[in-house]
């Protein structure tokens, strides 16, 4: 029998091998997630990578993050991530840029990491644990804590819950992004003091989402809408959009924060 975790990871695969990851990627750039480039070098910044540090990339995803990470910083990147497509591309994407010897990828679970405890840094997140669903949200955070040495850190940001979902709201995100579980501010922070962090930091970052959301919106319905015809079809692009408008629609509700915590 097929475990809830298997089965999750699946249709988040899913779902993005079946156009997901093609919609986004019109509308934010290779670091594949809210605030792009900037965004991954103000947690970096805020982490304190450096050229010493060896940072585990948690749902590495297509590798744009990492890459840039060992490139700027001059840090050894290791990443893993369940979807096939994107680990395949993530080793590419490392090769092209000459890498190899310094971000190496991983095909697995985050949720039972192959890697020895305290072996990393810092580890490291970017808007992709909202994917993996709330009976193992507190099993991630633990596995994140024993793969970090004592005195490293956890830096992440990830979608949040600012108001209660109901049931409908939930599938309907699930529907639109294969969005499996949020986390409210207070409960991200609490589940990181029961695994052995020091919260250090978290920041609401739900204004600028909300403004992106927008933006993302006004894209699609006008800007990108030919290309998209063009390519879908008319009753393409509208099932496109009764799939994602849901997610802009929720923009009340659904929030982002960034986190930094130490491993006591």
């Amino acid at each position: 029998m097929e475990r809830e975790c298997d089965a999750i990871a699946r249709e988040v695969s899913g779902y993005y091998d079946g156009g997901g990851r093609e919609l986004w990627l019109l509308l934010i750039d290779e670091h594949f997630h809210p605030g792009g480039l900037a965004d991954t070098e103000k947690l970096a910044r805020q982490a304190g990578v450096t050229q010493e540090t060896h940072v585990l990339d948690v749902c590495s995803g297509m590798g744009g993050p990492s890459c840039y990470l060992a490139r700027t910083f001059g840090c050894r990147v290791t990443g893993i991530d369940v979807t096939e497509s994107h680990y395949r591309m993530a080793v590419e994407r490392a090769r092209q840029e000459r890498l190899e010897g310094q971000v190496t990828y991983h095909l697995g679970n985050a949720l039972d990491m192959p890697f020895p405890d305290g072996s990393f840094d810092i580890v490291w997140g970017q808007d992709a644990w909202c994917h993996i669903g709330p009976a193992h949200k507190g099993q991630l955070i633990a596995q994140c804590a024993r793969v970090v040495r004592p005195g490293g850190r956890i830096a992440f940001t990830d979608e949040i819950a600012l108001a209660e979902l109901s049931g409908e709201e939930r599938e309907l995100l699930r529907k639109a992004s294969a969005l499996m579980d949020f986390q409210t501010l207070e409960s991200y922070a609490q589940l990181l003091r029961e695994n052995g962090f020091q919260v250090q930091e978290q920041e609401n970052l739900s204004a600028e989402l909300a403004a992106e959301y927008a933006d993302y919106r006004r894209r699609l319905e006008g800007e990108l809408k030919p290309s998209l015809v063009a390519q879908y079809g008319e009753e393409g692009y509208r099932k496109m959009m009764g799939d994602i408008t849901p997610f802009f629609d929720l923009v009340h509700k659904v929030g982002r924060a960034r986190f930094i915590g130490k491993k006591l």
